[in-house]
């Protein structure tokens, strides 16, 4: 659900006012967090199913929001003949944090225990969202350098 529908409401609020996107991303991953952390530490056995059920799709929905937006934003301020790099830097680091992940949380466990430790990596997701909505300082102004330089390119 959140993939398409971030997709689309990203969509809706760049076209209204770029800024909005890069906000939608850092809050939508903050809106991530609690319903995240409900599910590492709640007691299953005094809860509602559906209550676990609707927090999963509020933590999964949430946590899908950024994935097709960022690379929205990735096009929008690189040129044509970088995008290939940019977006093969991208995959690698995304591939790097599939795998880096869990083994600092691995190691975080060992640590910590379970539970801390994935309460830990949770509470990063706020770093990412301060990440995130900082795109929105930059966002405008990238995108039209991107496209002064595409418009010389035409003329000339």
């Amino acid at each position: 659900f959140g993939g398409l529908g971030g997709g689309i409401l990203g969509q809706r609020l760049y076209n209204r006012q770029k800024l909005l996107l890069p906000m939608l991303m850092g809050f939508s991953t903050l809106l991530g967090i609690p319903p995240m952390l409900y599910l590492i530490n709640a007691d299953y056995n005094a809860q509602s199913i559906y209550v676990v059920y609707l927090m999963s799709l509020a933590a999964g929905t949430a946590a899908t929001v950024t994935g097709g937006n960022v690379r929205a934003v990735f096009m929008n301020v690189n040129a044509p003949e970088t995008r290939g790099t940019v977006f093969g830097i991208l995959c690698i680091m995304d591939d790097v944090g599939k795998g880096f992940g869990p083994f600092l949380a691995a190691f975080m466990i060992n640590l910590f225990g379970r539970q801390s430790a994935f309460t830990m990596c949770t509470w990063m997701w706020a770093l990412c969202a301060i990440f995130l909505v900082s795109i929105a300082a930059t966002l405008e102004r990238d995108e039209q350098r991107l496209q002064n330089r595409l418009a010389k390119l035409v003329e000339a």
